[in-house]
């Protein structure tokens, strides 16, 4: 069975996911009541590595190869702004500045506090970064500008006969 080609929105959208495991990761880490005993913090850090390993995986690599897909021109331009519209949407941007936002905050309690915390805060600007990286990925071209540059490589160079004199006392 031949594969069908990825499109942007659905890189997209498995960068998001990615995201959003990054933050189940870090909603992991907030849980109450640390597990006891050495099995059980071995258990629970594996499984911690694991969905933080693959969440970044993910969306790593899906952004890579949106970045790449975007550079070699290999969609429509239908396909393209299918997955602009869907990043630029308003929902897209409140989860990017909530992600600022808590992570900011993070930052201040663990400066404040000096609480131990300080993969929350990373974990988070991770997670608010991917919205970034897409949204960068993404942006429409810019429109050429309409004034043609100077080509300053065949000029003369500047010569003044009143170099180098002296000015006179009038």
């Amino acid at each position: 069975m031949p594969s069908q080609p990825t499109t942007p929105l659905r890189l997209v959208r498995l960068t998001i996911v990615g995201s959003a495991l990054l933050a189940v990761g870090f909603m992991i880490e907030l849980i109450p009541g640390s597990p006891t005993g050495f099995y059980h913090l071995l258990v629970w850090g594996a499984c911690a590595l694991l969905l933080l390993g693959s969440a970044f995986t993910l969306s790593m690599v899906n952004q890579r190869r949106l970045r790449k897909g975007v550079k070699s021109g290999i969609w429509t331009e239908d396909q393209l702004l299918e997955a602009r519209n869907f990043v630029e949407k308003r929902w897209m941007t409140a989860l990017q500045m909530i992600s600022l936002f808590a992570a900011l905050a993070f930052a201040f309690i663990r400066i404040l506090f000096h609480w131990h915390g300080a993969s929350e805060f990373l974990l988070l600007m991770l997670a608010g970064n991917n919205v970034t990286m897409l949204k960068s990925i993404l942006r429409r071209p810019s429109v050429a500008t309409s004034v043609p540059c100077i080509d300053w490589s065949n000029a003369n160079p500047i010569h003044s006969d009143q170099w180098g004199k002296q000015a006179t006392p009038s």
